[in-house]
């Protein structure tokens, strides 16, 4: 895809079942692991075509790039559990590296040379020299990690524990564990903002993101998104994390000034179930039976808006904070929820 016209520029035939990606700058290569054919599609960015594909283990599962030596690192999450080593210049394997039980992430410490790779069935996180592509260490973490992430301000890295709701704190140099922060339910995935020094945890059955500040370990606050978030990305440029949410198919966009949800666009506004506004339309999921009006107040509490199920053109509305709140048909039932929203410019 073209990142100035968003078009697509050419399809690349890889492997059968390509799993995950990695780019390497050094050569201007692009990673693909396909796990059903155990292999690695190497393609060229400049011409976007194939230019080798390399032999795996068993189920390449995830990928990470090693800048320092120039090397790419894959899990193998099949029967092998095992990491192979690629040469980013010659397209080799130049080592495998056994690991525990179901690896399933990786993350690159360049501050120490250190790639981590995170066990499923096995609890642990085993620790490779990036040099010498030996086996360090294996550090004990939580039930079933599932999710890495480096800290380069602290020199930490995060191992998000699925089975056990928490996130492993590692000393990059030490390679033993500083704590465990408690996070909600089934950790998925993780992202580090260098320019706040933050951590932000994806709880996919609890539908919220942890937020953790990189220097003192606490958790700051928890931040409610859309149904299932699985993934993330950081805009620099704005200072904002992206939560792919998988069950209700949004992207929930947090704000690091405001602290919550600034928007959650979603193609499908029949799979919504909350308030969600981007770029001045308010998208109203479907009233209850037991609701009728829905109205928008401002921060005073005065209604500024009726509401109807769908799209709502609020562009005329000043910027600022605004709250939906639905009225029930019988007197006796309390009011639903309100739900905030931000309008931005």
């Amino acid at each position: 895809i073209d990142g100035a016209t968003n078009a697509i520029i050419t399809t690349v035939s890889v492997g059968s079942g390509p799993r995950a990606l990695c780019y390497n700058p050094q050569n201007n290569k692009v990673y693909c692991a396909n796990e059903g054919s155990d292999s690695v599609t190497v393609i060229d960015g400049a011409s976007n075509s194939v230019v080798a594909t390399v032999a795996t283990g068993d189920v390449p599962y995830v990928l990470c790039y090693n800048p320092q030596s120039n090397k790419v690192y894959c899990t193998n999450a099949g029967v092998n559990d095992n990491v192979s080593v690629i040469d980013g210049a010659s397209n080799q394997v130049v080592a495998t590296v056994a690991v525990r039980d179901l690896p399933y992430a990786l993350c690159y410490n360049p501050q120490n040379n250190k790639v981590y790779c995170a066990n499923y069935s096995s609890d642990n996180v085993t620790v490779i020299d990036g040099a010498t592509n030996a086996v360090i260490t294996t550090v004990t973490v939580g039930s079933a990690p599932l999710a890495l992430c480096y800290n380069p301000q602290n020199n930490k890295v995060y191992c998000a524990n699925y089975r056990s709701d928490n996130v492993t704190i590692i000393d990059g140099a030490a390679n033993a564990v500083i704590t465990t922060a408690p996070v909600d339910s089934a950790p998925l995935a993780l992202c580090y903002n260098p320019q706040n020094n933050k951590v932000y945890c994806a709880n996919y059955h609890s539908d919220n993101v942890t937020v953790i500040d990189g220097a003192s370990n606490q958790v700051l606050r928890t931040i409610g998104v859309g149904d299932g978030p699985r993934d993330f990305t950081w805009n620099p440029t704005q200072n904002r994390v992206y939560v792919a949410n998988n069950g209700n198919s949004s992207i929930s966009v947090l704000r690091d000034s405001g602290g919550g949800v600034e928007e959650t666009p979603s193609s499908d506004v029949r799979a919504r179930d909350i308030a969600t506004i981007v770029r001045g339309v308010l998208f109203l999921p479907h009233a209850s039976p037991d609701t009728r009006n829905t109205s928008l107040l401002n921060i005073t509490g005065r209604r500024v808006a009726e509401l109807v199920p769908g799209p709502n053109d609020l562009s005329g509305l000043s910027p600022g904070v605004y709250f939906v709140r639905s009225e029930p048909l019988a007197a006796y039932r309390q009011p639903s929820a309100i739900t905030k929203v931000v309008i931005q410019r």
